[in-house]
């Protein structure tokens, strides 16, 4: 198959530099159409904006969502961080906190439907967003239910840390290409996962009343109740920072001008729905606040699983889940990370700009 520009007046009035126009046809496969230059569009807008298309296109849709849904990890977080709001509000602190939350963000989805535009007028490497972290206290926690007299050398919490950076070099280099399929297996992971465990505690755990659920705000250790309500704001905000991270990925989705503005529009409200469920649940089945907040597992959203089930098995079975996401979540922003240094060398900013630009070809990362 052999590709041709568009070489009308229109095209080459939008090029930024009159020798991109200058590039030879190129003989390729349709295999490496599909995953490499993309789409005709893909490689129209490539000449546009004056770049070579360096990198394989091989994210679509539903794989570019599902990995800037495991980017965002919004109902894993929001289980995590209810220890910060249940701190700093009460129980409700923690619903009401979210909702502010969600309220600012839909002024920020404002602002994203604007980035998404230029997306799709751009859809190139940008140089923003922030890393996924691993939180390595659901390992602890795990240890604890596990086995509850285990107590971790130092050595072994700090070899944990290592093996998860050997894990994400890994799945970002030698098995890169398996990463969309990958992220397709996460994504149905994180949906059932979020369906099992509000379904599970609606079903045995005792539920709280709604006045109580609401009301009852808790501002403990604060001078005032409002300032520990915009204390605790910050735990919900972390589980919607990510949603625009799949601008990241620009050049790596095909047909990425149609592509990329809708997954981000899809991710930021999927994460709006998903956390408010979940946070909702956790707190009509919450149980005793003391209880939970001091509770030997360290993470009060597994004691709430424990109380409600009695079963540490299914406990550790949703920790299992959430590690497992959160680990994806880390892998997911190393990817997001080495791509926005790659943009920024390529672009001469960074010391060691031509080595770090450098792809390798075959690599196609």
């Amino acid at each position: 198959m052999r590709l041709t520009r568009d070489t009308s007046p229109k095209m080459k009035d939008a090029l930024p530099n009159p020798n991109v126009n200058e590039v030879p046809d190129v003989d390729v496969s349709e295999g490496d159409v599909l995953t490499k230059l993309g789409t005709v569009a893909d490689r129209q807008d490539m000449l546009r904006m004056g770049r070579k298309q360096e990198l394989r296109r091989q994210f679509q849709f539903w794989s570019i969502t599902g990995w800037a849904v495991i980017m965002a990890c919004s109902w894993e977080f929001a289980v995590i961080n209810i220890v910060v709001t249940l701190k700093n509000g009460g129980k409700a602190g923690s619903i009401w906190e979210l909702i502010f939350t969600v309220f600012g963000m839909l002024f920020v989805t404002l602002i994203r439907a604007g980035f998404a535009e230029m997306a799709s007028m751009a859809p190139t490497v940008r140089i923003c967003g922030q890393l996924g972290n691993i939180n390595a206290q659901q390992v602890t926690a795990l240890m604890n239910l596990a086995h509850p007299i285990f107590v971790p050398a130092l050595w072994q919490t700090s070899l944990l840390p290592l093996s998860i950076l050997l894990l994400v070099i890994l799945t970002n280099t030698i098995i890169f290409r398996k990463l969309p399929v990958i992220e397709l297996v996460l994504t149905i992971l994180h949906v059932l996962g979020f369906i099992a465990f509000v379904s599970v505690l609606w079903a045995t755990a005792d539920r709280g009343s709604a006045h109580d659920v609401f009301t009852s705000f808790d501002g403990t250790g604060w001078p005032s109740a409002s300032l520990a309500f915009l204390t605790g704001v910050t735990g919900p905000v972390n589980c919607f920072v990510n949603a625009d991270s799949s601008v990241h990925l620009g050049e790596e989705i095909r047909d990425a001008a149609y592509v990329l503005p809708r997954s981000m529009v899809v991710t930021a409200i999927s994460n709006y729905i998903l956390s408010l469920c979940v946070v909702v649940t956790l707190v009509f089945c919450l149980g005793d606040i003391d209880a939970v907040l001091g509770s030997s597992i360290g993470q009060p959203y597994l004691a709430v699983i424990l109380n409600a089930t009695h079963s540490r098995a299914v406990t550790m079975v949703f920790g299992v889940v959430v590690l497992v996401l959160v680990v994806a979540c880390s892998v997911n922003g190393a990817t997001a990370a080495s791509r926005l240094l790659w943009s920024f060398a390529r672009d001469g900013g960074p010391p060691f700009s031509a080595w770090l630009a450098k792809v390798r070809p075959g690599w196609d990362m």
